[in-house]
């Protein structure tokens, strides 16, 4: 859900050879994609989904506030500052050069307990996915993957 239009949501893609997203986990040669789109129902089409993943309903229960950020795992982090594994200048100072600025971040040690059948690997390396955009106070144009980390 985008936290600005409640009328639109993001999708992010993920390659699903786990090598082509190491190797392509940066802005601008990053390999995941999303895109905002109308809000819509999922498709019942199997032809893109993962298979190691249970379908849960993503509720206002995972998302995190700035302040909760620091206290308790997240699964989404909506603005404020991104949370990084690494904090290393080199996977936002090109973005931010460019104009993008932070808009979310997905963490994965917020997944809800039973999201993964057992013996599935972590999409991103028990990691996280930080999504940039072009933020004004109301709207959010060209969303990106800008980078993701990993442990």
């Amino acid at each position: 859900m985008n936290p600005l239009d409640k009328n639109n949501m993001f999708s992010v893609f993920i390659p699903k050879e786990y090598e082509n997203r190491i190797s392509k986990n940066i802005y601008p040669n990053c390999s995941l994609y999303v895109f905002e789109h109308p809000v819509s129902k999922e498709s019942l089409d199997s032809t893109y989904t993962e298979f190691g993943i249970v379908k849960h309903y993503i509720s206002e229960g995972i998302f995190a506030s700035e302040e909760q950020a620091f206290e308790t795992p997240f699964l989404i982090k909506f603005g404020g500052n991104p949370f990084h594994i690494q904090e290393e200048e080199y996977y936002y100072i090109e973005l931010e050069k460019d104009g993008y600025c932070f808009l979310c971040q997905i963490d994965e040690d917020g997944y809800p307990s039973g999201l993964f059948h057992s013996g599935t690997s972590l999409p991103f390396g028990f990691g996280a996915v930080y999504l940039y955009a072009f933020v004004t106070e109301n709207t959010v144009k060209n969303p990106i993957v800008g980078y993701w980390q990993y442990s």
